[in-house]
Formats: C-alpha cells, sequence, structure tokens
C-alpha cells in the first residue's frame, strides 16, 4: 500500500489548475483517505453545511469537483486499496 503522502501521480494535460486556497498535500490527503474508504467522490459528494445560500458554498463545490477529478487520477494509476494497477 502507497503511503498517505506520496504524491498522486498526474496524467500530463490534466488537473492543470489547482483550488485557490487548498494546499496539494491536504487535498491529496483527504482524497486517499476517502478512496481506501471507497467513497466515490464523483457521485453526489458534497462539502459544506446544511444552510441555504451559504457564500462559501461555490468554493467548498469547486473543492469537492476537483477532488472527484484527483480520485479520477488516482484510480487510474492505482487500485481502490492503495496497491500499484499492473
Amino acid at each position: 500500500m502507497q503511503g498517505p503522502d506520496r504524491p498522486i501521480p498526474i496524467r500530463p494535460g490534466r488537473l492543470t489548475h489547482w483550488p485557490e486556497g487548498h494546499e496539494r498535500q491536504h487535498l491529496e490527503r483527504l482524497v486517499r483517505y476517502f478512496t481506501r474508504a471507497r467513497v466515490r467522490l464523483d457521485e453526489g459528494f458534497s462539502i459544506g453545511t446544511l444552510d441555504k445560500g451559504n457564500p462559501d458554498q461555490g468554493r467548498r463545490d469547486k473543492k469537492a469537483n476537483f477532488m472527484a477529478k484527483l480520485q479520477a487520477e488516482l484510480l487510474h494509476h492505482e487500485n481502490w486499496d492503495g496497491t500499484p494497477r499492473t
């Protein structure tokens, strides 16, 4: 199994823009954590509160969408349990 601090490899031409105000290592750790727990980030996953009209919700939605794309890159290179794909 890969370590949680190992960078997620990204194929050329993908994910060129990181969300503003978020550290790469933190997002990669979150994606690895959710992937190990087998949580699909591209199917209805959201970050936020139950407050309607929260002004910070747009930024959180961008973060969730980016994490889904990052998980797709991770699953291209590794299995759900963190072992390298052959």
